[in-house]
């Protein structure tokens, strides 16, 4: 486990991203980190240019991997960014009803 801030810090230093992680393809899109997509698990996330997916091949992987540390970064990709997501986000909830009683059924 690693803190929020420690995370990124590290994934700021890293030279490809392997894996099957949304970080792979979130974070690292808009830090222009290469990544190797392992797997299917991430089958239905939008992606940007970053992201090179492999199944579960020792030689594909490795492919990948080689290939990715090639581009050293990619452009800064902002398909996960919207300005003032956040403040969207707490005006939403600031208006939904969050009160729920709970019933119990004998």
């Amino acid at each position: 486990y690693l803190s929020p801030e420690n995370f990124l810090a590290l994934l700021k230093k890293a030279s490809c991203l392997v894996g099957n992680s949304s970080a792979g393809i979130k974070e690292c899109s808009y830090l222009g980190i290469p990544a190797v997509n392992i797997g299917t698990r991430e089958n239905k996330r939008m992606r940007a240019y970053n992201v090179i997916d492999v199944n579960y091949d020792k030689q594909q992987i490795k492919q990948a991997i080689e290939k990715q540390l090639k581009m050293e970064r990619y452009e800064k990709s902002e398909i996960y960014y919207q300005k003032d997501t956040g403040k969207r986000i707490a005006e939403i909830l600031a208006t939904v009803y969050l009160y729920t009683q709970k019933q119990f059924i004998d």
